[in-house]
């Protein structure tokens, strides 16, 4: 009762009625009569100071009957795109996912997003743990990485890993987690993609081929095998079931441009609605347009962006010989097709593989 009547009396709160009540019984603190209406009176005064500084996060239908129409429509809006709202937890869920695929132009896409007034970046641009064994340490773990947004602020947030469309089951993975994230993929001509990741490669020496037509005809013989050994991972969910050693990561570099295999895994747990699908040439001739898409389909209001030019193209085509040129179109023919039938797509909205 003591420590009550001392809270209360230097608390500084501008509720002068219960500190002039409790200076009055600060003398009869011993008493329990007295214990008793001191209990009372900080339970009112706890009542006082949460409905005076806290704003209420809970809406009921009731209240929300009594908004204007427009406040009612901007607060489901709100509701909707901020899952902030509706959680708890060190970080706010990721509202969207930019999930691949490598070198498409997907690191230049995330920066311009982050230009956004209402997007709010993770802490880091690629956290790229949900395919990995740190999918393991938990939802805490991963969310610590987001920005903690307050109910008063519409923001979103998200990352950006280019990882996250080769590995089969990190569909699965998110969806168990976050079911109605927005899923973001950026495409590229199948050959130009895998030439500009060969090339990355090569520039940190991580690949031992001199030329990418090397490269390619060392690599061929297992890309089958260690793509199928990625999808026989699937029913598990588990990473560590992967056999990797450097034909493996070779693989890779080939595997990464089969697109249909890959988003016929995310079309398996995600509507088609819930993903956007964009290409990369389309963003690198007019970045205003593709941005704008973006936004609607994050249903953010729109950006005026002032700096956005072109980017430049470069032939790799030219930088093959005719043999590994026709080599991978074997290769991607089969699954381009699939991911033509997937989407109602064909090859006069690419222009790949001619």
């Amino acid at each position: 009762a003591h420590v009550i009547c001392n809270m209360m009396l230097h608390s500084g709160t501008k509720a002068s009625f219960y500190t002039h009540t409790a200076r009055r019984l600060t003398r009869g603190c011993k008493l329990p009569f007295t214990a008793v209406i001191l209990w009372i009176l900080a339970i009112l005064y706890i009542i006082f100071i949460v409905f005076q500084r806290s704003p209420s996060t809970c809406i009921d239908d009731q209240s929300v009957n009594q908004l204007g129409e427009s406040h009612k429509n901007e607060l489901s809006r709100t509701i909707a795109i901020n899952p902030c709202y509706n959680t708890t937890g060190p970080g706010c869920i990721p509202a969207f996912l930019l999930v691949g695929a490598r070198k498409t132009g997907l690191s230049t896409l995330f920066n311009y997003m982050d230009w956004h007034p209402d997007i709010q970046r993770a802490t880091e641009r690629e956290i790229c743990t949900l395919h990995s064994t740190d999918y393991y340490r938990g939802d805490d773990y991963y969310r610590q990485m987001y920005p903690t947004l307050t109910h008063a602020q519409s923001l979103i947030t998200g990352e950006a890993c280019p990882s996250y469309m080769l590995y089969p089951w990190t569909a699965s993975r998110v969806h168990t987690r976050y079911p109605h994230v927005k899923i973001i993929m950026i495409l590229r001509d199948p050959l130009t993609r895998a030439y500009s990741h060969y090339r990355t490669l090569k520039a940190a020496n991580k690949v031992d081929a001199s030329t990418f037509d090397q490269f390619v005809n060392d690599t061929l013989p297992y890309v089958h095998t260690v793509a199928d050994g990625l999808d026989a991972c699937l029913p598990t969910l588990d990473d560590e079931c992967v056999w990797q050693g450097p034909e493996w990561q070779d693989a890779t570099v080939l595997i990464s441009s089969m697109y249909g295999r890959q988003v016929q895994h995310w079309l398996k747990f995600f509507p088609r609605n819930q993903i956007l699908i964009l290409l990369s040439e389309k963003f690198a001739v007019e970045p205003l347009a593709v941005m704008k898409v973006v936004f609607q389909f994050l249903e953010l209001p729109a950006f005026g962006f002032k700096d956005l030019w072109p980017a430049t193209h470069h032939d790799y085509l030219s930088l093959m010989s005719r043999e590994t040129r026709d080599a991978l179109l074997t290769l991607y023919k089969e699954d381009t097709k699939l991911l033509y039938k997937l989407l109602g797509w064909d090859i006069i909205k690419t222009g790949w593989l001619t």
